[in-house]
């Protein structure tokens, strides 16, 4: 009787202490999950703030080459408004397209929309800035 109730004590502590490891494997493997999902994060929030300084160097720069001479020139239209829009939004695209700014397109739905909605929140930054 001794040795069935040992038997039995044996076997139930050998189930629950592999439950017990099967249950510390799995918290182990999602704690790593989540750190590498903190350092993606983290690297996609950099990516996209690199890309938001990034544009904002852009319009500062068109902003100084082409508006400024335009403007020293002659009267200052919509169209030359737009030809600097397109400019800053060529050279935006064209260092994406040799980065590794790639990678945030899956974390923003819409690349262009964000990009030209930059691109206009930064030369309104820039337009009032020279005003004042």
């Amino acid at each position: 009787m001794d040795s069935l109730i040992f038997m039995i004590s044996t076997i139930v502590g050998l189930i629950c202490g592999l439950v017990l490891v099967f249950y510390l494997i799995k918290l182990i493997k999602a704690n790593i999950e989540r750190m590498n999902a903190i350092d993606s994060h983290d690297k996609v929030r950099r990516l996209i703030r690199l890309l938001d300084d990034a544009i904002k160097l852009s319009v500062i720069s068109v902003n100084q080459n082409l508006i400024d001479k335009l403007k020293a020139e002659a009267d200052y239209y919509q169209a030359e408004k737009e030809e600097a829009f397109v400019e800053t939004r060529d050279k935006i695209l064209k260092m994406m397209k040799n980065s590794s700014l790639k990678s945030i397109y899956p974390y923003i739905d819409n690349m262009d929309e964000f990009i030209n909605s930059r691109i206009q929140y930064y030369m309104y930054i820039e337009e009032n800035n020279k005003k004042s």
